[in-house]
């Protein structure tokens, strides 16, 4: 939804009264009414505005406070995210440099975008977005135990697993794979050990376009060290401590 308004007292960036009004808003219905998953503000500086860029992801993620918040310029872009709560800096995001014909920077956007489309699906408003070239990647580790229990874990299988060619249980190894309507039981079941997930997301990405990663935040820390190898987007599932982090190979 383009330039919807949300109230917001206090904004601290200049021209904004009592609200915020970004450029591109998806929107989904929820049980508590209508929820915001992510923001996009789209800039066209030809140098890096830090502190006006800088204000309008705070003013944003105020407005939005379960949303993403992505900004993207045209030119480059600077530390944004400098001295803000680590809770609101996890959920906000910059891409500078993206035009049309910076195809790293488009894939990055892309991918970025991509990446909420599973919290769309847990609400059951858009089919799965995966292909059969697609994997999936269940990190069981023993520090996955209390989230793989959680309802949001099934629902999330049920909702997006069916469009997966490939689904594999891991934690410094690749355990096993399965199907989808083992996926549940099976990781539930499994006594992993400790989260290693470069070596098995290397021995996945080989034979498939995208790997989407179930993990907590060690697993994401882990693969987005990882940018080197790959293009990595992440996105919180809910409030359950749980992401959703899609990787593919850099061409």
């Amino acid at each position: 939804m383009g330039e919807r308004r949300t109230r917001l007292d206090s904004p601290i960036g200049e021209g904004r009264k009592r609200g915020a009004q970004p450029d591109l808003g998806l929107w989904v219905d929820a049980p508590e009414g209508e929820r915001c998953l992510m923001v996009i503000e789209v800039k066209h500086y030809r140098k890096a505005a830090r502190s006006r860029f800088h204000k309008v992801l705070i003013d944003y993620a105020a407005a939005h406070p379960k949303a993403q918040i992505l900004l993207v310029n045209h030119g480059p872009v600077s530390d944004m995210l400098a001295g803000v709560d680590a809770a609101t800096e996890e959920r906000r995001f910059q891409i500078g440099d993206l035009t049309p014909l910076n195809v790293a920077r488009l894939e990055e956007f892309k991918e970025r975008v991509r990446a909420i489309m599973p919290c769309v699906l847990l609400s059951g408003t858009g089919a799965p977005v995966s292909t059969p070239c697609d994997a999936m990647m269940i990190d069981v580790s023993g520090s996955m135990r209390l989230f793989l229990a959680d309802k949001g874990f099934e629902d999330y299988i049920a909702y997006r697993g069916g469009g997966f060619g490939t689904i594999a249980l891991v934690d410094d190894e690749i355990r096993m794979r399965c199907t989808v309507e083992e996926a549940v039981r099976l990781a539930q079941g499994y006594v992993g050990g400790f989260t290693s997930l470069a070596y098995p997301l290397r021995i996945l990405v080989e034979g498939c376009e995208r790997v989407v990663v179930l993990t907590d935040a060690e697993g994401r820390d882990q693969i987005e060290a990882l940018r080197s190898e790959f293009v990595v987007t992440s996105s919180a599932l809910g409030d359950l401590g749980l992401f959703c982090v899609t990787t593919s190979k850099r061409s």
